[in-house]
């Protein structure tokens, strides 16, 4: 991830990692109980950049939108993850 003079961060996983950088934190993307959040037209970009770094997301959903659970391979079923990664400075 770099700016437009080529300085940034680099991350790296030790394992096949997912990561993101968005412009909103995770509670700006989720309404809760009493914001209502239901376009993206309704969550404002911060100036904040926010980094996500994952080892895995489980799947959406089943084979219907309406309360089944994504096939097996596609869930988290282990009690405990652990993963590695490396964030690198990049200046130019």
């Amino acid at each position: 991830m770099l700016d437009k003079d080529g300085s940034g961060i680099r991350v790296t996983g030790l394992q096949p990692i997912a990561f993101s950088a968005l412009h909103f934190s995770p509670e700006d993307l989720d309404p809760g109980l009493t914001r209502k959040l239901q376009h993206t037209i309704d969550v404002i970009p911060q100036k904040n950049v926010f980094l996500h770094v994952d080892l895995k997301q489980r799947g959406l959903g089943g084979d219907n939108s309406w309360g089944m659970y994504p096939h097996n391979q596609y869930r988290l079923l282990d009690k405990k993850y652990s993963f590695s990664y490396l964030i690198e400075l990049i200046e130019r």
